[in-house]
């Protein structure tokens, strides 16, 4: 059997969902995911969650807490980047605002793909992204490891930009895919305690 790691780009995934405006695919098994997307003679080893927590705002770090908390009641590797404040000026009525951006995805991202390939892990990265940033670290991997293949997942509505033209083979995730990957409701956990999809993603 052929090893495959995904890879996903947690915030270009979430962004895609929550354009849906349908909340509850948000509460995603990523492993049940990636394995629509496996070929049958292709056994999924590992799934990378990459994101970061949204410290500012309570309600959304909470549910993002809650929500890899129950990827990793499913085996999910999960790495976490970080947010940098900056600052922001309105073109309309200049003044400035706080805002905020997410750092590190792309490079973690890059530097997993690139040394799980060199550590002969996988036969088939599987990255579940959009972000045309990524380009240079495919472009490296299929330089250096020319039979290593490199598949993309694009979220829903995701500009396809060139990593289709450089990947082995692509697909485009639909509606059917999210709903048949949809965690429980309800995950009991092995001390007994039950964990709760949050009520807004229901």
């Amino acid at each position: 059997m052929k090893r495959v790691i995904c890879f996903v780009d947690g915030f270009n995934l979430y962004h895609s969902i929550d354009e849906l405006k349908r909340p509850f695919f948000k509460w995603l098994n990523l492993k049940h995911l990636a394995q629509q997307f496996l070929k049958a003679d292709e056994t999924l080893q590992e799934v990378y969650y990459f994101t970061a927590y949204a410290n500012w705002n309570t309600d959304k770090r909470d549910r993002h807490k809650r929500y890899v908390r129950a990827l990793k009641t499913e085996g999910v590797q999960v790495v976490l980047g970080t947010f940098k404040r900056k600052y922001l000026k309105c073109r309309r009525c200049q003044q400035r605002f706080r805002s905020f951006e997410e750092k590190r995805t792309d490079v973690n991202i890059a530097l997993h793909l690139y040394a799980l390939a060199a550590g002969d892990t996988y036969d088939t990265a599987l990255i579940i992204s959009g972000d045309g940033d990524l380009y240079p670290a495919v472009e490296m991997i299929k330089k250096d490891y020319p039979n290593k293949r490199v598949g993309i997942v694009f979220p829903m509505n995701r500009h396809r930009g060139d990593l289709n033209q450089l990947a082995d083979f692509d697909f485009a995730i639909q509606e059917n895919h999210l709903r048949a990957a949809r965690l429980p409701d309800a995950i009991v956990l092995k001390d007994g305690t039950t964990l709760t999809c949050p009520a807004e993603w229901k």
